[in-house]
């Protein structure tokens, strides 16, 4: 049993080992989440109510905006769940399922609302930069985000990011560019991100820090 960062973790220590032909595996279970639009999370809506709150204000969110998950049970008798805050974010996905569902559904998790941090007035979750960083091609999985505080007094955010093992460091400029303009565009704040070589950045068995925030240093 590991978290997503240790198997990640294993599975570059297995290539770096060269066991991939010689490791014999007894037995395998796996996790998994579903990712064709037809098979999307969908919420048993006669077994919950599941809300999308702002996790600060708790008033709820507009449909396809990111909030924290809170669940209520109707159908748990002896300890029923009421408004119970998983602090997961996700946010409602407003269309019906092609699949012909009438079932409401939710996008995948997207981060913890505990791990949010702010820039610039900008409430941000490690999740969407690790959502655009994952639909990035030429980056690892491994990430880490940088604030700081200038003369200016004014932040900045830089994303530490590495490439992809064998990439080319040639294409890091245009690169970097591509994912601060993603950025920009998705979160609507500015950050700079440094390409850097694959292997460069810790490893974890547990959960991988993402956030440095070294503003109140």
């Amino acid at each position: 049993c590991s978290t997503a960062s240790m198997g990640i973790l294993m599975a570059e220590e297995v290539e770096k080992r060269h066991l991939r032909d010689k490791i014999v595996l007894k037995k395998l279970i796996m996790g998994s989440e579903r990712s064709s639009d037809a098979q999307r999370n969908k919420m048993w809506a006669d077994y919950y109510i599941l809300e999308i709150l702002n996790p600060e204000t708790l008033q709820p969110v507009p449909p396809g905006e990111i909030g924290e998950m809170v669940i209520t049970t109707l159908r748990k008798e002896a300890a029923p769940l009421v408004r119970y805050r998983t602090r997961d974010l996700t946010k409602l996905i407003p269309k019906r399922c092609s699949c012909g569902s009438i079932l409401p559904m939710h996008d995948r998790l997207l981060g913890r609302s505990d791990d949010m941090f702010i820039i610039r007035a900008v409430n941000i979750y490690p999740g969407q930069i690790d959502h655009i960083l994952s639909n990035t091609k030429g980056v690892g999985s491994e990430y880490q985000i940088h604030l700081d505080r200038k003369e200016d007094g004014k932040d900045y955010m830089t994303i530490k990011v590495e490439r992809t093992e064998g990439g080319n460091s040639a294409e890091d400029p245009a690169l970097a560019k591509a994912i601060e303009e993603e950025i920009k565009k998705q979160i609507l704040v500015s950050g700079k991100v440094e390409i850097v070589h694959y292997g460069t950045l810790p490893r974890s068995e547990r959960k991988s820090k993402r956030v440095f925030d070294n503003r109140g240093i």
